[in-house]
C-alpha cells in the first residue's frame, strides 16, 4: 500500500470519526456495478489498483485531458463510472456532475512585445522570451508605449507592513516583479514565511494585486527556484487555448494582459536599465523597497480566439453514518494540458503525474472507505475538479457553488502530483503550521 495513501486514509477516518453532536443515520450507498473490464479492482489501497487508474487517465485516449476537449468527455465519465463502481452516490444533488462555466481564449503566438529602451528597439517572442495572454474576453488588447516599472515581489500585504506599489499612480503602466514571496530568495524566514509561498506568492495573486492597482500589463520573471517548475511549463501552460470563469462568477478585477518574462529576457531588460537582476532580487527582499523604472516602453497587439464552453467537476458522496450533514472533502484535479495540435511528433500531454496520481488516490481512498468498517461517522465527499492549470478555477466555483455547505466541512485534503519514486523516509511539509489539520496527521505520520 503506498504510504501516502495509507496516511491520507488514515487522516480521513480520523477526521470523519471526531466526536460530536449527532444526526440519524444516512442510508448506505447503492451497491457498486461490476468492476471495469479488464481489471479485478480491490477494496483495499493496492499498487495495481493505482496503477491501473493512473494509466486509464493518462493514457492517449484520453488527450491530455483539456478542458473543453473530447479528453474532458472521456475523463469525467471515466471519474464517474468509477465512482459508481466503488458505491459512492451523486454529491451535486442527484447529479455527478458540477457544470462550471468558462470562457476559452486562445492567443495568438505570433505577438510580440516590442521594447524601446535606451534608444533602441527590440522584440521579444512568443515562448522563447515571454509568453502572455488576455482574461478579459476581448478578441484584441492593444498596449501602446507603457512604461515598464520593477516592482519587486508586487505584493501589497498590510498586516506584512509591505507594499511594493506604493506612491505611485500605475494607471496605463507596465509592472515587472519576481516570482514567490519577498524572503524566498535570501532565504530570510523574517520575511512573510520564507522558504514557504504564501498565497502572496503565488502567479494569481501577483496579477490580481495589479489588476487592483490599475495597470495595463504585468510580466512576472520567471525562474525554476522561485515558481518550482521550469520555463518550459510556462510555456506549455500558456501556449494553446487558456480558460477563466465568466466574470459573473468571478468578480475580481483584471487586467488587459498578462504574462510572464523568460529569465534571459528579464536579464537583458534590467542590464539595458542599468540594473543588475541578482542584485534586484536582494533588493526587492528589503524593507522600504521602492519601484524601479526600467527606462524601457513596451507595445503589442495581442489578438485572440474567443469561445463560451462549459466544463465539469465531478463530485461524489459516502454519507456518513451518524453526522452525515458534516464532511471531509477530498478532491483532485482531473485537467491537464491536453493536445497540441500545431507540434510534430507526440503532442499530447498525457498528465501522468500531474494529475492522474491525485485522481486515483482520491478514488482509492474512496474505494477503501465505502468498504471500511466502522463506517465513517462524517459524510466523506471526492471531488475532482477541472481548471486546476488555468488559475485553481473549478476550486473557485465550488467554494463560490458549494454542494455541500462550506460551514459543514470539518476539512479539506488535496491531492496534487503524488511521489512515484517509491517508499520515502521523510515528509516535507509547505506551508506548515497554517492548517489544524496537522494536529491530527502528527500521530498518524
Amino acid at each position: 500500500m503506498p504510504r501516502k495513501l495509507l496516511l491520507c486514509l488514515a487522516a480521513a477516518a480520523a477526521l470523519s470519526a471526531c466526536k460530536g453532536e449527532q444526526t440519524a443515520p444516512a442510508p448506505a450507498p447503492a451497491a457498486a456495478p461490476a468492476p471495469a473490464a479488464g481489471h479485478a479492482f480491490s477494496p483495499d489501497i493496492n499498487v495495481g489498483d493505482f496503477a491501473e487508474l493512473v494509466k486509464t487517465l493518462a493514457s492517449d485516449d484520453f488527450e491530455g485531458r483539456a478542458p473543453g476537449s473530447v479528453g474532458e468527455d472521456r475523463t469525467v465519465e471515466y471519474i464517474r463510472d468509477q465512482m459508481q463502481r466503488i458505491g459512492l452516490q451523486p454529491g451535486n444533488g442527484d447529479s455527478w456532475f458540477q457544470d462550471v462555466a468558462m470562457t476559452e481564449t486562445t492567443a495568438d503566438e505570433s505577438t510580440v512585445l516590442t521594447l524601446e529602451q535606451d534608444g533602441k528597439t527590440r522584440t521579444l517572442t512568443f515562448g522563447t522570451d515571454m509568453v502572455i495572454g488576455t482574461r478579459t474576453g476581448q478578441p484584441e488588447v492593444k498596449v501602446s508605449s507603457s512604461d515598464l516599472v520593477f516592482v519587486g515581489y508586487g505584493v501589497d500585504a498590510p498586516e506584512q507592513k509591505w507594499n511594493d506599489y506604493a506612491g505611485q499612480d500605475w494607471k496605463g503602466k507596465t509592472v515587472v516583479m519576481f516570482v514567490n514571496d519577498p524572503g524566498f530568495h535570501v532565504d530570510d524566514s523574517t520575511l512573510f514565511d520564507g522558504k514557504r509561498m504564501t498565497y502572496y506568492g503565488r502567479w494569481t495573486y501577483k496579477f490580481e494585486e495589479a489588476a487592483r492597482k490599475g495597470a495595463a500589463a504585468a510580466l512576472i520573471v520567471h525562474d525554476t527556484a522561485g515558481a518550482s517548475y521550469g520555463w518550459d511549463v510556462v510555456k506549455n501552460s500558456w501556449a494553446g487555448p487558456q480558460y477563466d470563469l465568466p466574470a459573473k462568477d468571478d468578480p475580481e478585477a483584471r487586467l488587459p494582459a498578462q504574462g510572464w518574462l523568460s529569465a534571459d529576457a528579464a536579464r537583458q531588460l534590467f542590464a539595458e536599465a542599468g540594473l543588475d537582476l541578482d542584485k534586484a532580487y536582494k533588493d526587492a527582499s528589503k524593507r522600504g523597497f521602492k519601484p524601479v523604472p526600467l527606462k524601457a516602453k513596451v507595445s503589442f497587439d495581442l489578438k485572440s480566439t474567443i469561445a463560451e464552453k462549459k466544463s465539469r467537476n465531478v463530485v461524489g458522496v459516502l454519507p456518513g453514518s451518524k453526522r452525515a450533514d458534516e464532511a471531509v472533502l477530498y478532491m483532485a484535479h482531473w485537467d491537464h494540458l491536453g493536445k497540441h495540435e500545431g507540434e510534430q511528433g507526440d503532442n499530447i500531454y498525457n498528465g501522468a503525474i500531474d494529475n492522474a496520481t491525485g485522481v486515483a488516490g482520491i478514488l482509492e481512498i474512496a474505494d477503501a472507505m465505502v468498504h471500511q468498517q466502522p463506517a465513517p461517522e462524517r459524510s466523506v465527499v471526492f471531488l475532482a475538479v477541472t481548471l486546476e492549470e488555468s488559475g485553481l478555477l473549478g476550486s473557485k466555483y465550488f467554494v463560490n457553488h458549494p454542494t455541500f455547505p462550506l460551514d459543514k466541512i470539518a476539512g479539506v485534503i488535496n491531492i496534487d502530483a503524488m511521489s512515484v519514486a517509491g517508499r520515502a523516509k521523510d515528509m516535507t511539509v509547505t506551508g506548515f503550521g497554517s492548517s489544524e489539520l496537522e494536529d491530527i496527521l502528527k500521530p498518524l505520520a
